[in-house]
């Protein structure tokens, strides 16, 4: 483990000399608690890009040592240390932000993502099972901007991450899992359950697989039960989504397990998608 010493992560602030704000002394506070957090964690410091963000934005170091929400920049979206360490894989640094704020946990950032979230969007696998660990409920929490697994989709491994969140949420059958569309808990209505978790604004994970043109996503959600009626928005049904876009394949595998009345649902503009292929002439 390296030994870290704070002058190699603030020399500008390491002379002995007072701080010249209350901001350089939030700024001096946050190097101190990352270098405690890279001793006790064993992150080497060559590693831990979380200090190289922390050194290049004092908004950033302000807004994770107060836990505020700064209007003002859009980067700092009142994350806190977990949500930057979950974002770039730091798992010793989430254990041990974790141990000294339990809390934090769920905490929403301005745009609405939580620590779990950003794990998701950002691929980081042993992130994702250490925060899962004995709490399958987080996975089933959606905010304004998504959900564990929207975030996934939409992320840098969905198919892989995806995989994972469907194997956690099948390892923990106890815990009460609560979405209208069925009210039994054993694993496989478990995964139904996480496989078609509607957004706020009623957009489902199959929908956005469709939308992103993700094959071997929309398959796999398809064999978990992912229903394709359901997983329509007010705008479009999933075919509609892929007719405009030609993806075919998608399609296929859409058509051999909806009911047929999803050929003749009507979009918001009164098309089909059949209609809407012919109008992108796909």
């Amino acid at each position: 483990m390296d030994n870290i010493e704070l002058s190699q992560i603030e020399p500008e602030l390491d002379e002995g000399k007072e701080p010249k704000s209350e901001e350089d002394d939030l700024i001096k506070n946050i190097y101190r608690t990352v270098c405690s957090l890279v001793q006790h964690g064993g992150i080497s410091f060559a590693d831990s890009q979380l200090l190289l963000k922390l050194k290049k934005s004092p908004k950033l170091c302000k807004a994770l040592v107060t836990n505020e929400k700064d209007p003002d920049d859009p980067h700092t979206s009142g994350m806190t240390m977990l949500h930057l360490a979950c974002q770039e894989g730091l798992l010793k640094c989430v254990k041990y932000l974790n141990k000294l704020n339990p809390q934090t946990i769920s905490h929403l950032s301005t745009a609405q993502w939580t620590p779990l979230m950003q794990a998701c969007e950002a691929g980081h696998k042993p992130v994702i099972r250490y925060l899962c660990e004995g709490q399958a409920e987080l996975l089933l929490n959606v905010t304004e901007h998504g959900s564990a697994m929207h975030s996934a989709i939409t992320g840098r491994n969905p198919l892989e991450i995806v995989k994972i969140l469907v194997d956690l949420i099948n390892q923990q059958e106890s815990v009460t899992l609560i979405v209208p569309e069925t009210s039994s808990h054993d694993s496989d209505e478990s995964t139904k359950k996480l496989v078609n978790l509607a957004d706020k604004s009623g957009v489902r994970p199959l929908y956005l697989a469709c939308h992103t043109g993700d094959t071997k996503t929309v398959s796999f959600l398809l064999k978990c039960g992912a229903d394709p009626w359901l997983a329509r928005t007010r705008e479009a049904s999933v075919l509609h989504v892929c007719a405009e876009r030609d993806f075919q394949e998608i399609c296929q595998l859409i058509v051999e397990v909806a009911p047929k009345q999803l050929l003749y649902d009507l979009d918001s503009e009164k098309n089909t998608a059949l209609h809407t292929a012919a109008e992108w002439d796909n």
